[in-house]
C-alpha cells in the first residue's frame, strides 16, 4: 500500500474516532467532564454540525483512499482541512482564546493542533507528485 494511502487512512480512522463520533454523538454534559467548558443548548448545535462536517470530509477522503490517483480530490480535501484545522487550532493554543478551559481539554485540543498539523506536512508532501500527474494527465473523453 503506498505511503499516501496509509496516512489517509490513519487520517480517516482518527477523524472518525477523535472528531467526528465525539462532535455528532458525545452528550454535551460529558464535554466537561473531558475539560472543554459547556456551551447553551442553542450554542451545541454548532458542534454537531461541526461534526457533520468533518464527516463529509471523511467520506471525501474514504472516497480518494480506494484510488487516490483517480480521485485526487479526497486528498485535497484532506490536505485543506487540516491545514485549516492547524491555523484555527494555533490561534486558539497560543493566543491564550482556552484560558477557562480544563487542563485536559486544553492537553486534547493541543494534540488536536499537533496532529492535524502533521497530517498537513504528510499530506502536502505525499500529494505533490499525485497532484502533478493529475495535472498533466490527458483529458478524458466526455460522454455525450
Amino acid at each position: 500500500m503506498p505511503l499516501l494511502r496509509k496516512v489517509l487512512g490513519v487520517k480517516i480512522v482518527l477523524s472518525l474516532l477523535l472528531w467526528v463520533l465525539p462532535l455528532l454523538f458525545l452528550p454535551a454534559g460529558l464535554f466537561p467532564e473531558i475539560g472543554i467548558p459547556t456551551w447553551t443548548p442553542a450554542a451545541t448545535i454548532f458542534v454537531r454540525l461541526l461534526g457533520a462536517a468533518y464527516l463529509a470530509i471523511v467520506v471525501i477522503e474514504a472516497w480518494s483512499w480506494t484510488s487516490p490517483q483517480r480521485h485526487p480530490s479526497g486528498v485535497v480535501a484532506g490536505l485543506v482541512s487540516s491545514a485549516g484545522a492547524s491555523v484555527v487550532l494555533w490561534h486558539y493554543v497560543f493566543y491564550g482564546e482556552l484560558y477557562n478551559w480544563e487542563v485536559l481539554g486544553k492537553l486534547l485540543i493541543t494534540s488536536w493542533l499537533v496532529l492535524h498539523l502533521l497530517f498537513t506536512i504528510a499530506l502536502a508532501f505525499l500529494a505533490v507528485p499525485l497532484l502533478r500527474a493529475a495535472e498533466s494527465a490527458p483529458a478524458r473523453p466526455t460522454a455525450p
